[in-house]
Formats: structure tokens, sequence, C-alpha cells
């Protein structure tokens, strides 16, 4: 299982509105799932913000795998003026697509600023083509700024919750992989394509009948400019045998790397219970 991270082509772009457009006759309002909760939580904690999740009306669209919204297709979107959060039925279990209308429901306004959105969630978060366009150009860089390889990086690997189960959130878990810069000065780290992609955080798991090879890719610049001490992370939302996402794993044992680029330090294994 090969997952890049694209986190959704312009046309698909999970968006936000200051009007509730119509909904279509094959949109039905849904409860939010358990592992909502945790979302919900990953983006408050991320955003600075606390919210009730009980607060947001939650719509799906059951006809097709994006919505029509206005001619544009969008897996996707928040509606301010009544605090609802439509979702195509194919995307109402990506972690990332939700987590984006979450925080828009968090912020309590439209658009896509770099510091919520790229900055303070980023890697939590999916910001897409257009979300890295409407958050404006990077400042310029200091030329005089170290640049260095990822292995200059302290890699880390969290799984949440620790000990998944099928029973409970549908078996879903969150692996995060984070990047630490330990050095006492900023620096840019130079990634190099892995697989032909270049991307940043990769996750790769290996079990015995399947394994899932995913990766974030470089959308903005911004991935690889790390301050003194700096941690970024990159959410990677999976499942056991289940209907969360796209990164469904039977049960089994697990050998685990992850890294940036085409470098990956080795992680516990990871056991997932039938």
């Amino acid at each position: 299982m090969r997952a890049t991270l694209l986190c959704l082509l312009a046309a698909q772009q999970a968006c936000s509105l200051s009007v509730d457009p119509v909904l279509s006759a094959d949109t039905k309002q849904f409860l939010p799932p358990p592992v909502y909760t945790r979302w919900w939580a990953m983006t408050e904690a991320c955003s600075g913000i606390t919210r009730p999740l009980s607060e947001v009306a939650w719509y799906t669209v059951l006809g097709n795998s994006l919505i029509d919204l206005g001619g544009d297709l969008v897996a996707a979107y928040w509606s301010q003026s009544t605090n609802r959060i439509v979702i195509a039925r194919d995307f109402a279990l990506d972690g990332a697509t939700v987590r984006h209308e979450m925080l828009h429901a968090l912020l309590q306004r439209t658009g896509h600023s770099r510091r919520d959105f790229l900055e303070k969630c980023g890697g939590v978060v999916s910001c897409p083509v257009q979300c890295v366009s409407d958050a404006g150009a990077l400042p310029a860089l200091d030329p005089s700024i170290s640049r260095v390889t990822p292995d200059a990086l302290e890699i880390g690997i969290e799984m949440q919750p620790g000990t998944p189960t099928p029973r409970d959130e549908g078996g879903a878990f969150t692996i995060i992989v984070s990047a630490r810069n330990p050095a006492a000065h900023s620096v840019v780290v130079t990634l190099t394509p892995r697989s032909g992609v270049l991307e940043s955080f990769t996750l790769d798991l290996q079990g015995t009948s399947k394994s899932f090879n995913g990766g974030a890719l470089v959308l903005d610049d911004g991935v690889t400019r790390f301050g003194p001490g700096e941690t970024k992370k990159q959410y990677f939302d999976l499942a056991i045998s289940g209907e969360i996402g796209f990164g469904n794993l039977p049960p089994g044992t697990y050998t685990v790397k992850a890294g940036l680029g085409n470098y990956q330090v080795p992680g516990a294994p990871i056991i997932l219970p039938p």
C-alpha cells in the first residue's frame, strides 16, 4: 500500500464558506463517530483553541466521492453561518481532511493563514495546493542559515492510542512522526527524493501480509525550515482492518521505519491485535 499524502488536488480542496449552500438530496446529518473526539482534541491542541465538539453539526454526502460546490469538486467544507461541516462520503473518516474542517470550526473563520494551517497545525491538518497558495509566500530565506541533511535531526515516532484495538474507535490509530532540530541555530533541511518523489515526512510499516508506505509531499518549503530546537510533526492516520481512512491494516506485528525524505530510522515494532 503506497500512500502519498497529496492532501487532495486543488480541484478537491477542502474549503470554508461564510454562507450555507443548499444541501443536495443525498446529504444526511450524522453523529460524529468516536474517533472524532480524539481528532478534535488533536486540533484543539495544535490551535490552542478549545470549543465543544457538540457545537458543530455534521453532514455527509452519500452519493458521490466529492461534493459539487458551485461547480467546484471538494472533499469537504465548513459553513460559518450555521457552524456545520459537510464531508463527502469517501472522506468522512480521513483524519487530515476532517481535522482541516475542525480547525475552521475552532477558529470560526474562513481562509487559510500560514500561522494556523502550516505552522501551528502543520502536519496535523491537510493543507493542499490551494490552502498553501492562500497562506501566502514564505519570508525570504537568510542565505547564511546552515544547510543540513535529514540525519542532523532527531526523529521521533509515537502512536495514539498506545494500544489500539478493533473495538475502540473502529480500530483507528495515529502514528505521529516528528523531527527536531537539536541545534541552537536555525537550519534548512536538504531533502532527496524517495522513489522519484520529493517527500518530507515518511512512514513505512512492514507486516507479514501487508505493508504501508506513506509520505507527505513537499508542497511548501516551510516544512524544511527549522528554528533553534524546533520540532515539526506529521500525523499518519491508520486503522486495524476497519473502515477508517485509507490505511487499513490487518492484525499482526509490523516493523516500523520513519523519517524525512529518503532518511529513515527504525522504531519499536507495532502489534495490532485482532
